[in-house]
């Protein structure tokens, strides 16, 4: 048993786990499904079955045979697309865990280039992503292309016109509804709307127009994301 060549594995697996947890942690602390462990195995996965590839290059080349360690490097971009879409969500009219689906894809190629020799490619793609993740979303969120996100609660006395009331404020101003739930305890009605505003309205400004309407009480605003990440 060569030992170097054992330790050398063990280390690549081990630098894969470091720089796909990285970026799991990111997510996990984001509050995201696909989080800690899930990028650590993926990562660690495709740096397993790419030195497969790897190494099996070595060998079989010995033996004077033919052997392209990239087809290994391709059926994993093949596998984890299908994984990374089942990070994806559709939630009524919207979209969610694009960016997460992006971030297991991007810890495969990590494994892939950890394996590979490209540490500092590795590394460097790491930086890169918990960059975009951590700060990108501000500035998105900054420069408005990502909406403010946030659950709206309301009381009211009965049914009968409250709905079609905040429906069309919430239409006249833009705002997108992605779920409701209703609940009734004793004789009143509760309404819990979760809803992304546009740039140029604050909660404030849609609780004020909703104040006005006489049969709507007890308005609440609680955010969902400062800013979230998808």
């Amino acid at each position: 048993m060569d030992i170097a060549f054992e330790l050398i594995i063990i280390l690549k697996l081990l630098l894969a786990l470091v720089l796909g947890g990285l970026i799991g942690l990111e997510r996990e602390l984001s509050k995201h499904p696909a989080g800690l462990r899930t990028h650590i195995l993926v990562c660690l996965g495709s740096a397993t079955f790419m030195l497969v590839g790897y190494y099996a290059l070595r060998y079989y080349n010995e033996m004077d045979a033919v052997i392209d360690p990239t087809r290994m490097a391709a059926g994993i971009v093949t596998g984890i697309g299908f994984l990374g879409a089942g990070a994806i969500m559709k939630e009524g009219v919207n979209v969610r865990g694009l960016t997460t689906a992006a971030s297991i894809w991007v810890v495969a190629a990590i494994g892939v280039c950890v394996v590979s020799e490209l540490y500092i490619a590795a590394v460097a793609t790491t930086l890169i992503t918990l960059i975009i993740l951590l700060i990108f979303s501000r500035v998105e969120l900054r420069i408005g292309t990502k909406m403010h996100q946030g659950t709206l609660k309301l009381e009211a006395e009965s049914l009968k016109k409250v709905p079609d009331k905040v429906a069309h404020i919430f239409r006249t101003k833009g705002v997108k509804v992605e779920s409701m739930e209703m609940k009734r305890v004793g004789g009143k009605v509760y309404l819990k709307y979760t809803v992304e505003l546009p740039d140029d309205l604050d909660p404030t400004g849609i609780i004020s127009h909703l104040a006005k309407e006489p049969d709507i009480e007890n308005l609440e605003w609680a955010d969902s994301q400062a800013p979230g990440p998808q």
